[in-house]
């Protein structure tokens, strides 16, 4: 799927696995709510069910608290 993603897009790792993160949970909500507030047009892609295994809704809910359109 990043195949598909403009030239110029910005990719961002943020990937975990067990006992390895890229980056914790917090510092990826904070990610999306810098990249939001600075206008950027953010598409946070997971594996699986993001809303099952994944988070999805913590980083909504934070993107939401800090008033980033949805």
């Amino acid at each position: 799927m990043l195949r598909w993603a403009p030239e110029n897009a910005e990719l961002i790792f943020a990937g975990k696995k067990a006992g390895a993160h890229t980056l914790t949970q917090d510092e990826i909500n904070a990610l999306l709510v810098e990249k939001t507030a600075a206008g950027k047009q953010v598409v946070r892609l997971k594996g699986g069910d993001p809303f099952l295994f994944g988070r999805g809704a913590e980083e909504a809910q934070a993107s939401r608290r800090r008033g980033c359109p949805s």
